[in-house]
């Protein structure tokens, strides 16, 4: 090492141990480190590296060990996109980019100039990581939770006192379950059937939106079979594309889609940002698919393009336009996720665009659970847009029926001065409030009620809801293992694509089976719970 980065490093070192020794909570210190590589000064000078995703310290060990790692938290990158750049855009600063397209060679891209470096050979790629690492005291280093540890470090909820996952798996295929530590298939006796998670012979999806005015819809299985990679948007996780050429599909079931003024043939300058798209949602998928330990089919993003939504009007830009919407075979949205500036429909630049966190989530259980009501649904995805930290592209303030994040206003307006909020919650339960008639039947509100009152009365937060929607899912296995194979398949008969509700005997059936399973999960009875969300 040059004599002059020794000097760099001394000071560097001083600085880390007295500016990061002020008793900064665990998260608040990772999120400052993130992405960055960090030599234990105070040891032997081992070196650690802060995963963006998740938050969570790697060891990075021997020189072969630590290219491994490296690659394992890799996303895949186009050639064309990791030689373009000089400076890289801030969504992927602190990441790793494989070259998908060149032996999938490893780029780090350093958070503090933004400069991707080759990482090379194990040797070289070891000294890149010690030329570029910040030095940490034990103390200070301590304080980022490993990567091996147990507890979740991705979540708003740090109390200690909230129910821990009983599982711990790495994220098994979609015919598995978590068995002591280690995913292990389940051995169906319903073969064959459409709904069972696994695509068999004779099944396919071609990534196309479902017809259900067609009756071949009925031969596409989107539920178990992946969408085929077709262009360089694509990966193992998810394949962006512009969804102009099923408009007249799209129109009959997405009322966003059908109130454009025009019909869409292009989704012009948007396509410049879909390589961006790609790269945060599969940062999503990632982070997701390590929450629920759930390994998805390939995810289709579909983008629409309606020029005729109202234009940003305030000179320092504006959020994102709503429209956004997750099923069985796709996710879809209506215009680009994202900011924009003055006078814009969409976002124009790769910096504006958002991680979709909540409508992915969407796709995920309807992949694991075939069947759950609409409330059950949106209960999940407001709590992992909330408290999961899937990417750095995140939009701040998390959802608005879920207010934990402390920013992004009061929530959601419930009358007489009062918003969607936990102090709403207790006096909800306690009599002091009431909901009116369109509150009570409004799913919305059901599903915050159910995510608030699980943490406030169960002691129930992040971990405890993933560990209800990974029982649920055995649970739909296990219709998969019998001789009834109506249990086990899906119908796409009329516009009711999921005709087997979760449990049986339509969807009060499938409140009975997530109640069930709340229940075994916390350990107690939640029927005050259930009868507090009018169900």
């Amino acid at each position: 090492m040059k004599k002059s980065l020794l000097f760099v490093f001394a000071f560097v070192i001083l600085v880390a141990a007295v500016v990061l020794s002020t008793g900064a909570e665990a998260k608040t210190l990772a999120e400052t480190l993130k992405g960055k590589i960090l030599l234990q000064v105070e040891k032997n000078g081992e070196a650690w590296y802060v995963y963006p995703v998740n938050l969570k310290k790697y060891y990075l060990g021997k020189p072969a060990d630590a290219l491994k790692i490296m690659k394992e938290l890799g996303l895949g990158a186009t050639h064309a996109y990791i030689t373009k750049y000089t400076i890289f855009p801030v969504s992927v600063w602190g990441k790793i980019l494989l070259d998908v397209e060149d032996l999938g060679k490893a780029y780090y891209i350093y958070p503090k100039d933004g400069k991707g470096y080759y990482l090379g050979k194990p040797a070289d790629a070891f000294n890149v990581m010690r030329e570029l690492g910040l030095g940490i005291t034990n103390l200070n280093l301590d304080k980022i939770v490993s990567s091996d540890a147990t507890t979740t470090t991705t979540t708003t909820t740090t109390s200690t006192d909230l129910i821990a996952s009983k599982y711990g798996c790495s994220a098994c295929q979609p015919n598995e379950k978590c068995v002591a530590g280690k995913c292990t298939a389940v051995t169906l006796t319903n073969t064959n059937f459409c709904g069972n998670f696994k695509c068999e012979t004779g099944e396919s999806f071609n990534g196309k939106a479902v017809d259900f005015s067609k009756t071949k819809a009925v031969d596409m299985c989107y539920t178990d079979c992946a969408a085929p990679t077709s262009s360089t948007l694509s990966n193992d996780y998810a394949k962006i594309e512009c969804a102009c050429g099923e408009y007249d599909v799209l129109k009959g079931r997405h009322a966003c889609v059908a109130a454009a003024k025009n019909k869409c043939t292009s989704c012009g300058a948007q396509e410049a940002l879909f390589e961006t798209v790609l790269f945060i949602q599969t940062e999503v998928i990632k982070c997701l698919s390590n929450y629920f330990e759930y390994s998805p089919p390939r995810l289709v993003y579909k983008v629409h393009y309606d020029p005729g939504l109202e234009k940003c009007d305030q000179a320092g830009g504006c959020s994102g336009q709503e429209g956004g919407v997750g099923g069985a075979d796709y996710v879809l949205f209506n215009n680009l996720n994202g900011l924009r500036d003055l006078g814009q429909v969409t976002p124009t630049k790769a910096s504006q665009i958002t991680a979709d966190v909540h409508e992915t989530t969407h796709y995920f259980l309807y992949q694991m659970l075939h069947g759950a009501p609409a409330w059950f649904h949106e209960a999940i995805a407001f709590q992992t847009n909330e408290r999961l930290n899937c990417s750095s592209a995140q939009t701040a303030s998390g959802d608005a029926y879920l207010v934990e994040k402390g920013t992004g206003g009061g929530g959601i307006n419930m009358g007489n001065k009062r918003y969607l909020d936990y102090s709403f919650y207790r006096d909800l339960r306690d009599g002091k409030v009431s909901l009116t008639a369109a509150q009570k039947a409004d799913y919305y509100v059901q599903g915050s009620l159910y995510i608030m009152g699980l943490k406030e009365d169960y002691k129930c937060g992040v971990d405890c809801v993933k560990d209800i929607v990974i029982k649920l899912h055995e649970k739909e296995l296990d219709n998969c293992i019998g001789a009834d194979s109506s249990k086990c398949s899906i119908s796409y008969t009329g516009s009711n694509w999921l005709t087997y509700w979760l449990g049986g005997n339509g969807e009060s059936g499938a409140n009975a089976a997530i109640k069930e399973v709340t229940n075994a999960v916390v350990g107690k009875d939640t029927s005050k719970l259930f009868t507090l969300m009018n169900l």
